[in-house]
């Protein structure tokens, strides 16, 4: 009797300090979200103070955008930039624009300078906020349109809904309505992941994870803006839009809905169009060489395709470039758009 007492004390004892270490256990997390919290806010003020906006705060009703233009001339070359990336990507092309005419390089909502909104983000709705944004600006036309990525969709999207306005477009490297259905299998399973590490990221982000570890584009880029983008691109808002965009893959809902808008649009057969493609010839950093062989031939496929879009397009290939055109080719962005443009290019 007197050891079953004896084990009925123990036990309860064990369930006791059971329940505290529980309860300690719970009260560190909580103690450390707090800390993670209040360290993402903190952090991001003291960058964002570091590192302000080059150009223009924008209202376009109820938020604000942020556009950056320098040089002079008509006309004035936009550029929209890709997924996952706001107006400094553009900060090696903008420069060389500026030498022979007007440019200006913007963060869609969400992205580098300009606030967050609950709103679709539709190649429809971007054109229509684009728009909004260069009339509040007093940001006359003609433009060339430069997209990149999935801005091509973007750029194209504003050109037909605003073709009057619109002297030409330029697509670096532009998505494809298709090319989800074209990849290679093994890219198809990358892109999955790719979509999940997206939706993790935004909770991690809440906490500083991102800026603390320096994960993806909160350490990297090159250095001369290195800085800007941590201040920018280190938050929870920063990844709900690349979600509400494209959904981070071209096999999610966001992207595909964005695909069947640009196959809406079609052909817009009197537009100047330059189609900028990748080298097929370089090899894709981080894709296995059986994957990446095949991709590369498709990707290059359905570069070829967008010549339909227009029957005044022109093809070039970026030598020596992956599909960051914008970082490792700005000359060659900037040589087209200036033929496009008809400008002569200011001598140094």
């Amino acid at each position: 009797m007197q050891s079953i007492l004896v084990s009925a004390i123990y036990d309860k004892r064990v369930r006791r300090m059971g329940v505290i270490a529980i309860r300690l256990a719970l009260a560190l997390l909580l103690v450390a979200l707090s800390l993670g919290f209040t360290y993402q806010l903190v952090a991001r003020a003291r960058d964002l103070r570091r590192n302000p906006a080059p150009g223009e705060m924008v209202d376009i009703g109820g938020y604000r955008l942020h556009i950056h233009c320098t040089g002079h001339g008509s006309p004035t070359v936009i550029l929209e930039a890709g997924g996952a990336n706001g107006s400094l990507s553009w900060y090696q092309v903008q420069p060389l624009i500026a030498r022979f005419t007007r440019v200006c390089a913007y963060d869609r909502a969400g992205h580098g300078w300009s606030d967050s909104i609950p709103k679709s983000r539709l190649p429809s709705e971007i054109a229509e906020e684009l728009h909004g944004l260069l009339a509040r600006a007093r940001i006359d036309g003609p433009y060339v349109v430069v997209g990149h990525s999935i801005g091509g969709f973007y750029a194209w999207m504003f050109a037909a809904r605003f073709r009057n306005q619109v002297a030409g477009v330029v697509l670096v490297d532009s998505s494809h309505p298709d090319q989800y259905q074209r990849l290679p299998k093994g890219m198809q399973v990358l892109e999955r992941d790719g979509q999940r590490k997206i939706n993790e990221r935004i909770l991690e982000a809440y906490f500083g994870l991102p800026r603390f570890f320096g994960w993806e584009y909160c350490g990297g880029g090159p250095p001369e803006i290195k800085d800007a983008l941590r201040a920018t691109e280190c938050g929870p808002q920063f990844y709900r839009t690349i979600r509400d965009e494209f959904g981070g893959a071209t096999n999610s809902r966001q992207f595909q809905d964005a695909a069947r808008q640009f196959r809406s649009v079609g052909t817009i057969s009197d537009m100047p169009l330059t189609v900028i493609a990748q080298d097929p010839n370089k090899p894709t950093p981080g894709l296995p060489a059986d994957i990446d062989a095949s991709f590369r031939q498709v990707h290059f496929e359905l570069e070829r395709d967008l010549l339909h879009l227009s029957q005044r397009s022109t093809f070039v290939i970026a030598t020596n470039s992956g599909h960051m055109i914008p970082f490792e080719r700005p000359d060659l962005i900037a040589e087209c758009v200036h033929r496009m443009a008809g400008s002569k290019v200011a001598s140094e």
